[in-house]
């Protein structure tokens, strides 16, 4: 209550994507908040754009990297500021992942789900992207697949369609 009362900060609008893959999630993400295909510039405001706060880690939590919740439906992220501003990148696009595919449920450890909040950090921070190999974080639901002109993966869903189409309408006098 102190923060909304002294500074205008946006309403909570994270939206809640559990029943979706991680890349799904992430290329949803990047397309209702506009972040087209470039890797993303600052982490930190693209968690505060939808109402998120975002804060460091007291001292006598130095062995945490981040971890966030959500409270009365706000979003909040702490990050680790003793970690590299890389590391502290990715832990917040990883806390992102757990918020949208994460947050309405009871916080549940295990390697599934932080492999997959690392799969949306991952698509988050750069969009998709293969080395050595094709398809395998994704199908034919991941729009794009690259970033920029990079190559494979440009070609997949309807997105990649409707790049190849145009919509023109034929009348025709019967």
């Amino acid at each position: 209550a102190w923060l909304e009362a002294r500074f205008l900060l946006p309403a909570p609008a994270l939206p809640a994507l559990e029943k979706h893959e991680p890349g799904t999630a992430a290329e949803i993400v990047r397309r209702r908040w506009g972040l087209g295909e470039r890797p993303v510039a600052n982490v930190v405001h693209l968690l505060e754009a939808p109402g998120g706060r975002v804060f460091s880690l007291a001292d006598d939590c130095r062995e945490v990297d981040a971890f966030s919740l959500i409270r009365d439906d706000r979003p909040f992220v702490f990050l680790n500021t003793d970690r590299s501003a890389e590391r502290q990148r990715f832990d917040g696009a990883h806390e992102l992942g757990h918020l949208l595919l994460h947050g309405g449920a009871p916080r549940v450890h295990g390697r599934d789900r932080e492999a997959e909040a690392h799969r949306v950090a991952a698509a988050i921070e750069v969009g998709q992207v293969y080395v050595n190999s094709y398809g395998v974080a994704g199908g034919v639901e991941l729009p794009f697949g690259g970033v920029r002109r990079s190559g494979y993966g440009r070609g997949k869903g309807l997105e990649a369609l409707r790049s190849y189409s145009r919509v023109k309408n034929v009348c025709v006098a019967l």
